[in-house]
Formats: C-alpha cells, sequence, structure tokens
C-alpha cells in the first residue's frame, strides 16, 4: 500500500466452498473491522481507502472471519485489490489451501 496511489480500492475475496461467512462475528467474541460492501454466495466485496486515516499505525490488513461448513480440502482463490481511480493498479494475495478437519 505504500507504493500504491492514494484513493478507493475494491477488495474483491471468494471463500472457499468449505467455509462460511460470519456475519456477526462479535457473538463469538471477535471483533472485525471490516464488513463486506456486497455478498453474494461466497464472493465478498469490500470498500476500503489507501489512505493513514483508514490504514492507523501502520496496520495495512482487512480482516474478516468464516466459519468451518464442511469437511474436506479446499482452495483458497486469492483476493484481489484494485484501484477506482486506476484500473491498471492491482494486487492480490497468495493462493492458499485450507484442510478443515
Amino acid at each position: 500500500m505504500d507504493s500504491a496511489p492514494k484513493g478507493s480500492y475494491k477488495v474483491y475475496d471468494y471463500l472457499p466452498s468449505g467455509l462460511s461467512y460470519l456475519e456477526n462475528p462479535t457473538a463469538f467474541g471477535l471483533t472485525s473491522d471490516y464488513y463486506p460492501f456486497s455478498r453474494v454466495g461466497q464472493s465478498l466485496i469490500f470498500h476500503t481507502y489507501n489512505s493513514p486515516y483508514v490504514f492507523r499505525g501502520g496496520k495495512k490488513t482487512i480482516t474478516y472471519f468464516a466459519r468451518a461448513s464442511a469437511v474436506g480440502s479446499y482452495t483458497a482463490e486469492p483476493a484481489v485489490f484494485q484501484s477506482l481511480k486506476d484500473l491498471t493498479v492491482l494486487s492480490k494475495t497468495g493462493q492458499l489451501q485450507i484442510i478443515v478437519e
């Protein structure tokens, strides 16, 4: 985020089929600083800003919670961060393997 242009960004994430988005993390004693702008099935879209006011104290993460909903091995596709000001500016996370036992 240090070298990215200031301004609005969309974050696109897709939960693996073995996980379900946790809509009310406070019911489980968890706190989340981000809630999706849009959610359709396993697709989550967040809005954020590359601004020191949003990412205070050097924090550069977006945290949300999901719960296991099925046993198995699942691939977590990369999340994509894309500037709304310049659509050619984007970054993505790595792909992960998740095992629910």
